[in-house]
């Protein structure tokens, strides 16, 4: 390979760098690492050879992903100078061969794992063939140095120089890298830096690559393309003269640039310079040139001009800037542009190069002018350009600003084709959504800007905004604000004018809008901004608020709102005052019948449509108050009235209300309310309710309640009215004797009636007695009437007995006198015998009547008898007797009883429904000792039934479960025609026998037995079925079972085998992952089957 005069002249400087050994006057040579010991015999070191393997266990062999890879290198004539094509060797897997003779590692050759260099005890002829296979751990064999680094290091007054030179290993190519790094002062505070290095082929390149059937799917071609020179040059000068300042870099590192691992080793003891190889290092291809001055005017007046190009094989990314400031004033310039071919933005070192990456195309100028004309003025201008190949958005902005007054003028205009606006950062986009919400609050702050409104900030291409601020301060107490903002899309525009007025006891509020009905865009604005604006599309509005504070309890509040369209309008005006005890309010309105915008205005509820689409064409007005100055008096009214002039109607409704409180037992209350509609000045329906009640708090717990309520209705041309008078009176009625007297009076216009008086009295003749008499009279004329007595006693017989009877007596205008009477006696009849019995009986006189029998008895406490002990025992007897004959009637009678340990229960009950069905059950039940010490348990449950009459059926279940050993268990169950909820029996006869078996700590042996008979559907089925389960892991169980089905369905018998496998693998606590497979053969026919299964269980 031929080499440039320069780099064979760099290489043999270095060569004799490498044997300088002594020091020449005010020059420093870095010590050179120690060369491998080539003269003397090779030791016998460990399995590494003395090694640090990162990547290998104890044994040698690779803790990473490993790739197997055969190679072949000729001969030198020497023992060193051979380089493998890899780094990151495994030990283990090492195997050398010269010729046909195989090597001993550590005997015959060494070999640094890391780099892969490689060195024999005997020199190899350069006819012989070294043949190396080895597994490498790829990512270890990038850039890795592949020979000792030397360096010389020299030292002028105030420049140092160093010389570097090695071999390294880059893209598994080797490379020769020599060059020198420079540290220059100039003048008493300047610099002057750089690098220069270049990187040349190493001879190593030349190792044939072999591939083997077991390497062949593995191994990689190296890029031999690759192999070329290149180099790495960088310059940074800083100088600094007088006030003036001047800085210029310069950096082009090759794209196939290999010696950055030299470049470190040269430089390691200077981590600033470490830190800016590994920069140099990842913008491999990249070139930059900038250059900048600044000069200080003086005090902080200064002038300033950088300017900065990035490039890589595509394209660029230019910067440029100026900035100059003055005593008062500022001016700040710059521009940047990046070429859409541009793309290598990751390799950038500059934190703002993924936001680049997203701008890619675009060209961004941002110009900035200030000035402080005085001590509290400020004034200024900026202005932003985004441009790419199909569009562009400009952005200016002024600003003034004096110690009572502030301006700010912002213009935006983004244009159609201009796509780029979601490409923005989110902190600009931010900016940008503050903007619109500045619109309609001046005082906005950026955290109100949600992620949905940066992410619809590119709805904006093809619209123009602009937007006027002021706000000055009148005096100390006094501010004026405007506002103004348009937004256009080149056919129409919103506009939007907005004043605020406001002082120590006042404020004003007046809003212009109109948006033209040729404005396209509404519907694409983003959320916010549509739910400002509506529908509002060709409508005009405006409003005006003010507000008055009188004193310091009482303010007056006027507003005023229009909304209009071409065809019609809208107006709204309302005035408030509130104050100590008196509120009221004045709302007027006027909407023209064509206006039908009701559902397009922006801002109103869903109520406040519905009320102005119903009052289309009409003028109303509506007044409510409300009084609470007078002592003991409260007042509220509220009326409303609203006229069409056009279909000739008039609407009105009110409501007053009036508490009148003279004393802490009195009240009064007036309450009249109602509406009408009328056509033509005659009443088309409408309602008049007016309510006077009186409330009086007597003494000793007495009360008065007293009203008169009339409501009349008008419907075309029927009137009524209904007029009810009512008093109550009462005594206290949580005293033992009370009474309760209230009558009402109920008179309709057309003669009906009805007067109801009701009078109830509750007495204690003595101790142990109480009397209830109550009248009740409903007289409604003709009409049914009925007036009834009713008397009712209760006497206590003894601490624990008591009686208790009632009657009544109701006779009518109709024929249907009735009475009713009942008894009642419950308690203790003896120490340990409870009863409680009901008759009730009712009906209309002359007529069968309808009686009821309720009776039950029970011991009051538990006893015992004939060797049984906690003995309960209780009857109930209930029978309906209707229309002279018997309805249903029901006997049940039990007694529970425990014998030694062990419960027993006899149970007897008969019934008979209203459709004289008759059911009779007698039934026996036992439950042994539960003492889980005990093997044997067992309980039996016997009820033989009759229905109608018919045949005794057998209601059986039967459990038992016996502990054999500690390893072995058993348990049977059987049951025939069992009961649901509702006491029906089932057709079904099932029996059950399982035996269990532990075979040890960790296996289980299961087997079962099974028979269910359906006599309805004439099936049954017979299951035996074995299991056998053990853990073969601690978290992982198997399961292996046998199955045999035979079942008779109708007549048609079925036999099946089956095979169950499945095993469970325990996650953790709450997780379980289960596999399982079942394969099942059929022996009448059937097809075999085979299913398989995956779950996953966990708990919640």
């Amino acid at each position: 390979m031929n080499y440039r005069p320069t780099h064979k002249l760099a290489m043999t400087l270095a060569a004799g760098a490498l044997m300088l050994s002594v020091r020449l006057g005010a020059f420093g040579q870095t010590p050179a690492p120690a060369p491998l010991d080539l003269t003397g015999k090779l030791e016998k070191p460990s399995l590494f050879a003395g090694q640090s393997l990162s990547y290998v266990d104890k044994n040698g062999a690779a803790t990473r992903a490993s790739k197997p890879f055969l190679e072949s290198l000729r001969g030198n004539g020497t023992r060193a100078g051979y380089m493998l094509s890899h780094g990151g060797i495994v030990p283990a897997s090492v195997r050398v061969s010269v010729g046909a003779r195989s090597l001993r590692a550590n005997t015959d050759f060494s070999l640094d794992y890391n780099s892969g260099m490689l060195v024999f005890a005997e020199p190899v002829r350069r006819f012989d063939t070294v043949t190396v296979s080895y597994e490498y751990v790829e990512g270890l064999d990038g850039s890795r140095s592949v020979a000792p680094n030397s360096g010389l290091a020299m030292n002028f007054r105030g420049t140092s120089l160093n010389f570097g030179y090695g071999v390294s290993s880059f893209n598994g190519l080797d490379f020769n890298s020599y060059g020198l790094a420079m540290n220059s002062k100039v003048g008493s505070s300047g610099s002057l830096t750089g690098l220069m290095y270049f990187s040349t082929p190493a001879a190593s390149n030349g190792n044939v690559v072999g591939r083997t059937d077991t390497t062949r799917a593995g191994n990689q071609k190296r890029n031999e393309a690759a192999a070329k020179s290149d180099r790495l040059i960088t310059q940074n000068l800083n100088i600094k003269s007088g006030n003036a300042t001047v800085r210029a870099t310069f950096q082009d590192v090759g794209a196939a640039f290999g010696g950055f691992q030299a470049m470190r080793q040269s430089n390691a003891n200077n981590a600033s310079l470490l830190q800016e190889i590994a920069n140099l290092e990842k913008e491999r291809g990249i070139k930059r040139l900038g250059f900048g001055s600044s000069l200080n005017l003086g005090g902080q007046s200064a002038v300033g001009v950088d300017w900065d190009r990035i490039t890589d094989s595509t394209g660029d990314v230019t910067r440029q800037g100026m900035s100059l400031n003055l005593k008062g004033m500022s001016f700040q310039y710059s521009d940047l542009n990046i070429d859409k071919g541009f793309s290598a933005f990751k390799q950038l070192r500059e934190g703002e190069a993924g936001q680049w990456a997203r701008e890619r195309g675009i060209r961004r100028t941002t110009m900035s002018f200030g000035l402080t004309p005085g001590k509290d003025s400020t004034l200024g201008f900026g202005q932003t350009s985004l441009r790419d190949a199909a569009g562009a958005m400009t952005r200016q902005n002024i600003t003034l600003n004096t110690k009572t007054t502030q301006v700010a003028y912002s213009r935006r205009s983004a244009e159609g084709s201009f796509g780029r606006l979601n490409d923005l950062s989110d902190a600009e986009k931010t900016e940008l959504a503050l903007d619109i919400r500045r619109q309609f609050n001046p005082n906005a702050a950026a955290g109100e800007v949600t992620q949905q409104d940066r992410q619809q900030i590119g709805l904006d291409a093809g619209l123009d905004r602009s937007r006027l601020a002021m706000k000055t301060a009148l005096d100390k107490n006094t501010g004026l604000a405007f506002s103004q903002f348009t937004i256009g899309d080149g056919s129409g525009s919103i506009r939007r004018n907005t004043l605020a007025l406001s002082g120590k006891s006042f404020t004003l509020n007046y809003l212009d809008q109109n948006v033209d009905r040729d404005f396209a865009r509404l519907g694409n604005l983003s959320d916010f901004e549509r739910s400002q604006f509506g529908n509002e599309r060709g409508m005009r509005r405006s409003a005006l608020d003010m507000t008055l504070k009188l004193n310091g309890a009482s303010s007056l509040a006027f507003n005023q709102a229009s909304f209009g369209d071409d065809s019609g309008r809208l107006t709204r005006q309302s005035i408030a005052y509130t104050g100590k005890g008196l509120n009221a309010r004045l709302n007027l309105a006027s909407s023209d019948q064509a206006f039908a915008r009701a559902r397009d205005i922006a801002g109103l509820s869903d109520y406040d449509r519905k009320v102005i689409e119903e009052e289309r064409g009409f003028k109303r007005m509506d007044f409510a108050a409300d009084v609470t100055a007078l002592k003991g008096l409260s007042l509220q009214t509220y009326v409303y009235n609203a006229n069409n002039a056009t279909t000739d109607e008039t609407r009105n409704r009110y409501r007053h209300f009036a508490i009148f409180t003279p004393s802490r037992t009195s009240r009064i209350a007036l309450l009249n309310e109602g509406g009408s509609s009328a056509f033509g000045g005659a009443v088309a329906n409408g309602v008049d309710h007016t309510n006077i009640a009186l409330d009086q708090q007597l003494a000793r717990g007495m009360k008065l309640n007293a009203f008169t309520d009339t409501v009349q209705t008008v419907a075309g041309d029927q009137r009524s009215s209904v007029t009810t008078n009512f008093l109550h009176f009462e005594t206290d009625r949580s005293k033992a004797n009370n009474l309760m007297a209230e009558t009402k009076r109920i008179q309709h216009s057309d003669s009906r009636f009805e007067n109801t008086t009701q009078l109830d009295m509750n007495f204690r003749p003595a101790r142990n007695m109480s009397l209830r008499l109550n009248h009740l009279n409903v007289d409604r004329g003709s009409e049914p009437s009925a007036m009834t007595n009713a008397v009712e006693l209760g006497v206590q017989l003894s601490k624990t007995l008591s009686f208790s009877t009632a009657y009544s007596l109701t006779d009518t205008n109709n024929g249907t006198n009735a009475s009713a009477k009942s008894f009642s006696l419950a308690g203790a009849l003896t120490s340990n015998l409870n009863l409680k019995g009901t008759y009730t009986e009712a009906g209309v006189v002359g007529r069968n009547r309808r009686a009821a029998s309720d009776i039950a008895i029970s011991n009051a406490k538990p006893f015992s008898f004939l060797g049984l002990r906690d003995t309960t025992m209780s009857f109930k007897y209930v029978a309906l007797n209707d229309q002279g004959r018997k309805n249903s009637e029901a006997v049940a009678g039990a007694m529970q009883a425990k014998l030694g340990n062990n419960q027993l229960a006899f149970e007897y009950g008969g019934s008979l429904d209203p459709k004289n069905n008759s059911a009779v059950s007698r039934s026996f039940s036992f439950i042994s000792d539960r003492n889980e010490k005990l093997p044997l348990h067992f309980d039996i449950l016997y009820k033989a039934r009759n229905i109608n009459g018919g045949d005794v059926q057998l209601v059986r279940r039967y459990n038992l479960a016996l502990r054999v050993d500690k390893q072995t268990s058993m348990t049977y169950t059987y049951s025939s025609l069992p009961e649901d909820g509702a006491g029906k029996m089932q057709p079904l006869v099932s029996s059950a026998f399982a035996l269990n078996r532990s075979l040890g700590a960790d296996t289980k042996f299961a087997l079962n037995y099974t028979t269910n008979v359906d006599m309805a559907k004439r099936t049954s089925v017979r299951k035996l079925g074995a299991m056998l389960q053990t853990k073969i892991a601690k978290l992982t169980a198997v399961q292996v079972g046998y199955s045999v089905d035979m079942s008779n369905l109708n007549g048609r018998d079925t036999n099946a085998h089956t095979l169950l496998l499945s095993l469970d693998r325990r996650i953790n606590a709450d997780n379980v992952l289960a596999f399982g497979a079942a394969y099942t053969k059929n022996m009448n026919g059937a097809a075999d089957d085979v299913k398989g299964t995956v779950e996953f269980k966990t708990r919640f």
